[in-house]
C-alpha cells in the first residue's frame, strides 16, 4: 500500500528508560499489528440470548450483568496482553509468573514490575509507552492531525502567493 507515492512503514518502537543507580532499565514497546494470538487465547464473550414477547427469534441481551462483567474481564485481559506482548528489553525480558499462553497470568505483569522495584508512577509510564506504541494515544493522533492541517494551510498560502505573483 502507498499513500501519496510513499510506502507505509511500521511505526518504530517507543523507548522508555527508567533510571537506576545500578544502570538504567530500558524497555522497548513495539506496535502490535496482529491480535490473532490474543483472540485465540481469549475470545470475545458473546451476550446471552433472550426471547422477547412477540419476537420469533432470540435476541442478544448485551445488558445482562454477567455478560457485562465478562466483557470488562475480557477488556482487562486484552490490555494486559497488549502490555506483555508489546514490551521487550534490549537485554531480554523474562517474566517469572506471566505465561503468554495463560490468560489468567497476564495480569501478573504489574505485580512483577512492582516486586522488581518499579513504582506505581513508573509502571503507569511503562503502560503509557505501550499505548503510544500501539497507536492508542489520542494526544499524538490529534497533534499529527494539527500538524497535517497546518502544513495543508501553509501549502495553500504558498499556492495563493504563486498564483498572485
Amino acid at each position: 500500500m502507498k499513500i501519496n507515492g510513499k510506502v507505509i512503514e511500521q511505526a518504530p518502537p517507543e523507548i522508555i528508560v527508567i533510571p537506576r543507580q545500578s544502570g538504567d532499565v530500558v524497555f522497548e514497546a513495539h506496535p502490535i499489528l496482529d491480535y490473532s494470538n490474543f483472540d485465540a487465547h481469549a475470545p470475545m464473550p458473546k451476550p446471552p440470548e433472550v426471547r422477547r414477547p412477540g419476537d420469533d427469534a432470540p435476541a442478544a441481551n448485551p445488558d445482562d450483568p454477567k455478560y457485562r462483567e465478562s466483557m470488562n474481564d475480557w477488556a482487562a485481559k486484552k490490555t494486559d496482553w497488549m502490555v506483555i506482548t508489546s514490551l521487550k528489553s534490549p537485554g531480554g525480558l523474562v517474566w517469572d509468573t506471566v505465561k503468554v499462553d495463560d490468560p489468567e497470568s497476564w495480569k501478573n505483569y504489574k505485580t512483577e514490575l512492582a516486586a522488581s522495584g518499579f513504582s506505581e508512577y513508573e509502571i503507569n509510564r511503562i503502560m503509557d509507552t505501550v499505548f503510544r506504541a500501539c497507536g492508542l494515544s489520542t494526544g499524538l493522533i490529534e497533534q499529527a492531525t494539527k500538524n497535517f492541517l497546518a502544513s495543508q494551510a501553509e501549502a495553500a498560502r504558498e499556492a495563493a502567493k504563486k498564483a498572485q505573483g
